[in-house]
């Protein structure tokens, strides 16, 4: 089963977000080695790789044997290691001191206390890369020899990662699963804040269809219809308050921060403010539709445009606790080994 599929498990769909998927979970794996070993670095070795320069399979050299450190932030260890061609074979190993790359001049030079021999090798790291001197090959008879810890390479549809212990694996899928969360979560707001504006105006609509038949059949009205009919447009009016705090300005709204700092209800706050208002508009509406003859229709067409508001909302609070609920499960079974 691949990492993608075990995501689907805790996110959702994932489709639309394969491109960020490899990227979240290369994140996942830097995350985890780096509080791993913090947390405990006796496990250090758990995410060690070996390297050598002659392993014609190892993308970690270039052409010239200079070893390439890129998703390896920590070298442990660097060898210099020569085999005799003479039958038997013997194989030496010196290990290399680490010089600055401003000297790597001296360490050529002769009469330089930093002179590197076969027998006392040094090495530099400059532009990503590490070399050793006196220079190694990739050849079997001259090689060098480096122990890093390695951000291991994921393998998605296998499962696996390079380097990497098997029972931190789960936490690579919890870690991937908050983020494509968050996306949604992100993408969620920006598609909430559009449909706002339509509702919005949905609910000036209404109130004005609402003034209009007020208008129009008030003389045939009694005072208690004439009240509901105040009592819905209020509702409506604080309905429209209650959504214009969800939606406030698009240049200060952050859905991000909200989520990162843990105030994810507000906005189902405000949904049930927003629900409950066209609910008492709904229920007045209902009720003097049922008394009074005239316009009738007129106020039913009225109602029906509170209630599709009301289950757009409703279906628009069920993705939302959805994906509230999911992050809070996965971000607790993360959080339980790795905390913040």
């Amino acid at each position: 089963m691949s990492f993608t599929t075990e995501i689907q498990a805790y996110a959702g769909a994932t489709t639309g977000y394969e491109a960020s998927l490899v990227q979240w979970l290369n994140e996942a794996v830097k995350d985890i080695v780096t509080k791993s070993i913090a947390m405990d670095p006796g496990s250090i070795d758990k995410y060690t790789g070996n390297f050598q320069s002659d392993d014609a399979n190892s993308t970690s050299f270039d052409s010239d044997g200079k070893f390439l450190i890129n998703n390896k932030p920590v070298i442990l260890s660097v060898f210099k290691s020569v085999r005799t061609i003479i039958v038997p074979t013997t194989l030496t190993s010196f290990e290399a001191r680490r010089v600055d790359a401003s000297l790597k001049h001296k360490i050529t030079d002769t009469s330089s206390i930093y002179y590197a021999t076969d027998t006392s090798p040094s090495y530099y790291i400059e532009d990503n890369k590490l070399t050793v001197i006196p220079a190694t090959g990739i050849s079997a008879q001259d090689f060098s020899e480096i122990r890093a810890v390695t951000y291991g390479e994921v393998n998605d549809g296998e499962s696996t990662i390079s380097n990497f212990p098997s029972e931190n694996l789960p936490y690579i899928v919890y870690y991937t699963a908050m983020q494509v969360i968050y996306a949604k979560m992100l993408k969620f707001s920006t598609e909430y804040l559009a449909e706002g504006n339509v509702i919005d105006l949905e609910m000036t609509t209404i109130s004005n269809n609402i003034t209009s038949f007020y208008d129009k059949f008030s003389a045939e009205l009694g005072t208690n219809d004439s009240l509901a009919l105040n009592q819905a447009t209020t509702a409506i009016a604080k309905a429209t308050e209650y959504l214009s705090d969800w939606k406030g300005s698009t240049s200060e709204f952050d859905f991000e921060s909200l989520v990162e700092d843990d105030e994810l209800e507000m906005a189902q706050t405000i949904n049930a403010g927003i629900q409950s208002q066209l609910s008492i508009a709904q229920s007045y509406i209902g009720n003097l539709t049922s008394k009074v003859g005239i316009g009738s229709n007129y106020l039913q067409t009225v109602s029906a445009r509170i209630s599709k508001i009301n289950q757009k909302i409703s279906k628009d609070n069920n993705v939302y606790q959805w994906l509230l609920g999911q992050l809070t499960y996965v971000k607790e079974k993360y959080m339980a080994k790795f905390g913040s």
